[in-house]
């Protein structure tokens, strides 16, 4: 017998055959207490806590120690003195002695307390312990972890450094000029409206301060901007929705920090104006020493966002995959997952802290130099200067009206348009809006003024000493973006794969819950915040929490062009226009699913209506929204009624709403809503809807009489085209009459008015 294995063995002797000798002893089957087996070459012995004496194994090559119990804490002296003394005693010429986990942690309790160990003689000592399995992976991941961050140490200090620098050389160079903050100054909508006539109100208003006009816009032909007053910024693509698929409020906001960054270091104005709503760019506006002026279009986030996501409604803010998908994980899953994450939040507030404390050291140095070196001008961060817009009307007439108001002040406009030369750009201020540019010189401006929307930069803009304004045309996060994520609605700001789950809602409202808080803290940066509507200024006051500082100043638009359009129309065939970008939040296809629906309830015997829709195109994304609108004017079999005017010349719009009936709006909280009062201006009945700026500036009663329509589903604007196709001439010229004097309360020059109203206590305050 060469091998026995032993778990109720009780005999003392081994026969002299056997070589391998395996005992196993537990709590329940105690075994033998002595073993006396001088002839054995391997043996291998699982203890208890009940003793086993080795009285002889002289021919003993290779042993195994092991003890079957962990309750450790209450073994006494005299059994550690049993185990490790008359036991190890045997064991001193063994060739190969293993020893177990459990047999080792005894060993270690026996030297704590001080019990004398034997020495040994083996040629191999191996210890049996789950420790080397999980230890040496982690000896290995921390050497790993240290390296990372003594390089990402390094690599923050350099650049903590290198900022510094920037910072203090910026603030040291900065000049009295109005920075206008629009890196869309192409997209031919309102905030380009209202960009130029801020330039423009800025320089009647103060025409000694610069105004520069931040565009990323680089594919303009030469005709837009003065080369002289304009600052292209090459990293827009750090704006575009298209870079962030997901979590695209955070990412657009974060990325307008990087680029308000880089136009300040190229021009530091004194005053930051932003007329296209990037709130996160007000604390770095302020950090920079402007003033910080801007002009809020649209909140970025609402409360009728997050209602939509916590309702699980799927919209344009909300994917239906989020609304409508119900995730249900396992505990244990769960509990990993969240084991995971934590272990990856500390990481990521360890990174943050350690950033966060090199940066508020450096930076509070830099302060104070580049305050001193603050000089008298305005900076207008406006990124896209090519838009075409009505932000770029309001960048173009706020430079204006600050040239008006103080001309000594110079006017510096910061773009990221690098296509547009300066003499197109400046023909386009000029021609359009009657705006004369200022030569740019490189330096820091003591007003930061951003018309873009851009709130991250603002504290940037302060740290540098400026005095931070923003023309705000509509917040980037609102409440009612909030609202319909709650509500989980899918819109084009709530997709609809997010808007079908709960989960995926839930934590999109957390999400927007958190960028709300961000987005009012960097927005609070700002010295005086303009808004263009009661919707917008409603929202406002309640991300940003400082009312005293926010004034309501509508955006100019062209009134007196249209206003000299006949109201008489020819009705064969009655034209509803539509005027708006393609893109998604315009409803494009609401109004032609609407306009499909008159022509059945319409019939025969009644004049045939034409729609025409008018916009600009932004991107790839836009130009497939417009071939799919074409294609589905195709299966309504209407798009022999239907008509498309890709990036019309202006001239051409104004052709086309001197022929227009009424004009059709279908965009859901549209933050104020140009192209209505445009419509308005030029004689077509408005047909609007129902909320937002529409709802409570533009489509209101003027001396007690109805100027337009307000509508929200297909059906309530079929019905408001067909009551529109069939009302009298009289009827139709009465409600165009008072639309048209409803309009007069939006025109250019009561822009200019309340812009510099708003504007002059910023520029007649000392600086501090």
């Amino acid at each position: 017998m060469r091998r026995v294995r032993s778990y109720f063995v009780v005999m003392s002797k081994i026969s002299t055959s056997v070589r391998t000798l395996v005992i196993k002893r537990n709590i329940w089957v105690p075994g033998p207490t002595q073993i006396i087996a001088p002839h054995i070459h391997y043996l291998s012995l699982t203890n208890s806590k009940l003793p086993c004496t080795l009285v002889d194994v002289s021919s003993l090559k290779e042993a195994r120690m092991e003890i079957c119990f962990c309750a450790l804490e209450d073994l006494e002296a005299d059994f550690l003195q049993t185990m490790v003394l008359r036991m190890l005693e045997k064991l001193q010429h063994v060739d190969n002695l293993t020893f177990g986990e459990n047999f080792l942690t005894v060993l270690t309790l026996a030297e704590l307390r001080r019990v004398p160990i034997p020495r040994f003689k083996v040629k191999d000592l191996t210890l049996e312990t789950m420790i080397s399995q999980y230890v040496i992976p982690v000896i290995h991941a921390s050497m790993a972890i240290c390296f990372i961050l003594y390089a990402f140490l390094t690599l923050l200090s350099a650049l903590s450094l290198t900022l510094s620098l920037s910072i203090i050389n910026a603030r040291k160079s900065r000049k009295r000029a109005v920075g206008f903050f629009h890196p869309y100054t192409n997209d031919g909508g309102g905030g380009e409206r209202v960009l130029w006539c801020a330039v423009k109100a800025i320089q009647e208003e103060t025409p000694d301060l610069d105004c520069i006009v931040f565009t990323g816009d680089h594919d303009s032909s030469s005709d837009s901007l003065s080369r002289r007053a304009v600052i292209h910024l090459n990293n827009r693509r750090w704006i575009e929705e298209r870079t962030y698929p997901h979590f695209t409020m955070i990412g657009q906001s974060l990325g307008s920090v990087y680029l308000a960054w880089e136009a300040l270091r190229k021009f530091t104005p004194l005053y930051f104006i932003d007329t296209s709503g990037y709130a996160f760019t007000y604390p770095l506006a302020r950090l920079f020493g402007c003033k910080v002026v801007c002009y809020t279009h649209y909140p970025t986030i609402s409360l009728d966002m997050i209602s939509r996501v916590r309702q699980r409604n799927s919209m344009y803010n909300n994917d239906a995959s989020i609304a409508k998908r119900f995730c249900l994980l396992s505990p244990c899953l769960t509990f990993k997952l969240l084991i995971h994450a934590s272990m990856a939040i500390c990481f990521i507030l360890y990174a943050f802290l350690t950033l966060l404390s090199a940066l508020s050291l450096t930076l509070s140095l830099s302060i104070i130099n580049a305050r001193k070196s603050r000089k008298r001008a305005v900076g207008f961060f406006h990124p896209y200067t090519n838009d075409g817009g009505g932000g770029e009307r309001v960048l173009w007439c706020a430079v204006k009206a600050i040239q008006e108001e103080t001309p000594d002040l110079d006017c510096i406009v910061f773009t990221g348009d690098h296509d547009s030369s300066s003499d197109s750009l400046s023909r386009r201020a000029v021609d359009r809006f009657g705006v004369s540019l200022l030569s740019p010189p490189e330096f820091t401006p003591l007003y930061f003024i951003d018309t873009s929307g851009y709130a991250f930069t603002y504290p940037l803009a302060r740290l540098f000493g400026c005095k931070v304004v923003c023309y705000t045309h509509y917040p980037t996060i609102s409440l009612d973006m909030i609202s319909r994520v709650r509500q989980r609605n899918s819109m084009y700001n709530n997709d609809a794969s997010i808007a079908k789950s709960k989960w995926l809602s839930t934590c999109k409202v957390v999400y927007y819950r958190a960028f709300s808080w961000l987005y009012g803290m960097v927005g609070s940066c700002t010295h005086l915040a303009m808004v263009n509507s009661s919707w917008t200024k409603s929202h406002i006051e309640v991300l940003w929490r400082i009312p005293e500082r926010i004034r309501r100043v509508y955006p100019p638009c062209d009134t007196s062009g249209l206003e000299t359009l006949p109201l008489e129309r020819s009705s064969d065939p009655p034209v509803f226009i539509s005027v708006a970008q393609f893109r998604p939040e315009k409803a494009h296809m609401l109004q032609l699913e609407a306009f499909s629906l008159a022509l059945e309830k319409l019939g025969p015997g009644v004049p045939r209506p034409k729609l025409q829709f008018v916009g600009s195109c932004r991107n790839e994304s836009d130009e497939e929204r417009l071939q799919k609108l074409k294609d589905r004017a195709g299966e309504l079999k209407v798009d022999g009624d239907v008509e498309f005017y890709k990036n019309a010349m202006y001239r051409e719009l104004v052709a086309l709403l001197g022929n227009a009936v009424a004009g059709m709006h279908g965009m859901i909280d549209e933050h104020f809503g140009i192209s209505v009062v445009e419509y308005m201006a030029a004689g077509a009945i408005p047909i609007a809807h129902n909320s937002a700026g529409p709802k409570m500036d533009i489509v209101l009663e003027e001396e007690g009489q109805r100027t337009g329509f307000l509508a929200e589903t297909v059906e309530e604007y079929a019905e408001a085209i067909v009551e529109v196709v069939k009302m009298s001439e009289t009827e139709r010229l009465k409600m165009a009459e008072y639309a048209r004097k409803r309009a007069r309360r939006f025109s250019e020059q009561q822009f200019s008015e309340d812009f510099k109203t708003a504007i002059r206590p910023v520029f007649t305050c000392a600086v501090k």
